[in-house]
């Protein structure tokens, strides 16, 4: 299977053997009722400026706060603003705004359960509207949608693909679009991906007819052509020199004659080969010559050593014998100590 087709067809597909498709869309988190920021959801209906949208940030409320004044923000304003250190000054623009410190939050600042549940009880639109959702669901609900949501898009799981589909087609896609699902080649039934069936059949395939590359005429399955091979008439055949480096290929017919007419080349050849055989001759001969003079180096010292050996031999012999004789004399010289101390303790008695 060819390496670079493969390669060529996954583009950027990535090997998602194992893993978990991955979903593709719009932020389907109600964030807005959460406390973090993020992009405000496509709502049915047109947001009441007073009581839906914060007065610092203009967007939808987030975790909504309604200060002693009367007005809505989002409680993450007032939480960066007081972690700061700060004071937070309500937004609201009116004489009568409150500012807010850590001492006196929890008489000035209120959580709004009534906006927030307000808030995510109103109708958007799903974020694969785009891809022809037509559900309008409550912002709280939105993220249960999304994770059945047919109109979302998912990454193939065909290995190599990278494609993304909408979940309502995926199979469709996977069993009959994608180039990536694996099929059975026609002729020899191997697994193969659909986009590499043409290059399988034409460079791979075992049960494929090919015609004799040696344009002998014959069509035969890819499988029997190294039998083909060994017995096709076409097939060049090489000089019977082309040990000594005749590189001359051709019919039998045309080889038969270059044997015949190239004789001088040939003879050249032969030339050549003995020169080199020559040459290697004396090689060899100056090496042998080496190899003797060294075994002779070799013997000498060997002998040499042999000799050194044997005066050792003798030096230890007769130090050997030397130290036998010292031996039998300590012997004899403490019998005498001891017959003359006998007769020392029998003179002293």
């Amino acid at each position: 299977m060819s390496t670079k087709l493969l390669e060529d067809a996954k583009g950027t597909g990535k090997n998602k053997e194992g893993s978990v498709p991955k979903r593709h869309s719009a932020d389907a988190h109600p964030q807005g009722v959460r406390g973090e920021a993020s992009s405000d959801p496509q709502f049915v209906h047109k947001l009441d400026p007073k009581n839906d949208i914060c007065c610092e940030c203009n967007h939808v409320l987030q975790d909504s706060i309604q200060t002693a004044c009367g007005h809505r923000v989002c409680e993450r304003h007032i939480n960066e603003r007081l972690e700061r250190g700060e004071i937070y000054t309500c937004p609201g623009g009116d004489q009568e705004c409150v500012e807010v410190n850590k001492e006196n939050r929890h008489l000035l600042a209120f959580p709004d359960y009534f906006a927030r549940k307000h808030i995510s009880t109103l109708l958007v639109y799903c974020p694969n509207k785009e891809h022809g959702c037509p559900e309008q669901i409550p912002w709280k609900s939105l993220q249960e949608h999304m994770a059945k949501c047919d109109y979302i898009k998912i990454e193939c799981k065909n290995e190599g693909c990278s494609e993304l589909i909408l979940a309502k087609n995926m199979e469709e896609h996977m069993k009959n679009q994608c180039i990536f699902r694996i099929d059975s080649c026609p002729k020899c039934k191997m697994p193969t991906p659909h986009a590499l069936i043409n290059d399988h059949l034409l460079n791979h395939c075992d049960e494929e007819l090919i015609k004799c590359p040696y344009k002998c005429g014959l069509e035969f399955k890819r499988r029997e052509k190294e039998a083909h091979e060994k017995t096709c008439t076409s097939k060049p055949k090489a000089c019977e020199l082309s040990s000594l480096g005749c590189d001359f290929k051709g019919s039998q017919e045309d080889v038969e004659k270059h044997e015949s007419l190239d004789n001088i080349e040939h003879l050249g050849l032969f030339a050549i080969k003995l020169e080199n055989q020559s040459l290697e001759s004396k090689t060899l001969e100056r090496r042998l010559e080496q190899m003797q003079n060294e075994k002779q180096i070799y013997e000498k010292e060997m002998k040499d050593l042999a000799d050194h050996m044997g005066k050792l031999v003798k030096q230890y012999s007769a130090m050997n014998s030397k130290v036998q004789n010292i031996s039998l004399a300590m012997a004899s010289h403490a019998e005498k100590v001891i017959s003359l101390e006998d007769k020392y303790t029998s003179f002293k008695t």
